[in-house]
């Protein structure tokens, strides 16, 4: 196997190549599920919960979860990035992955500008579209930042309410299951359950 990542630099080096990377890719797939009717029905239900918690971080359909990581891992495996650094790599983010949806008031100064913080996240799962669209950075906001779509507003100014887009028809008041299930249902038989 010819391997194209550079694993004879030094090992930090490495795991924030392989964070770039990743990221890059993490971001693009994100900012799709956004964009794209179908992908958002499979994203809706991340976005179906009215209250921000940790938890947030497993609820998440298997497709959208499957996608994000051919997005974002597969790509590495691919240029042959040594297992230890994609799991430097975690080591990294997952923190902040699990601070992310955190319902705690944090307040994390420049923090904000690099990482996906709780105080940058919330503006990504605000109802308003306007301000939903943004913070597509699954742990880092570089590429928010490099594609305009990094928001942030210093504590105090949050936005007015989490969840799905105001007149969304997605069911995120049905069973786990049903939301599940509803992707596969033919668009003039979705409702909002």
């Amino acid at each position: 196997m010819v391997t194209i990542f550079p694993s004879h630099w030094p090992f930090a080096l490495q795991i924030a190549i392989a964070a770039l990377l990743a990221e890059f890719a993490s971001y693009w797939a994100h900012r799709l599920h956004h964009e794209h009717p179908a992908l958002w029905w499979l994203h809706a239900l991340h976005h179906g919960s009215e209250r921000l918690y940790a938890l947030n971080n497993f609820r998440i359909h298997p497709l959208n979860y499957a996608i994000n990581y051919v997005f974002g891992i597969v790509p590495l495996l691919l240029i042959g990035t040594p297992q230890e650094v994609i799991l430097g790599y975690f080591a990294v983010t997952y923190p902040v992955l699990m601070l992310q949806h955190a319902n705690l008031p944090l307040q994390s100064g420049w923090f904000n500008y690099v990482f996906s913080t709780n105080e940058v996240h919330r503006w990504h799962h605000s109802r308003c579209a306007g301000e939903g669209d943004s913070n597509f950075g699954r742990a880092l906001v570089l590429w928010d930042q490099v594609f305009g779509t990094f928001r942030y507003a210093p504590a105090g100014n949050d936005p007015a309410g989490v969840g799905l887009y105001v007149g969304s028809h997605y069911p995120a008041r049905a069973s786990f299951l049903a939301q599940l299930s509803s992707m596969f249902l033919p668009t003039c038989c979705r409702s909002a359950a």
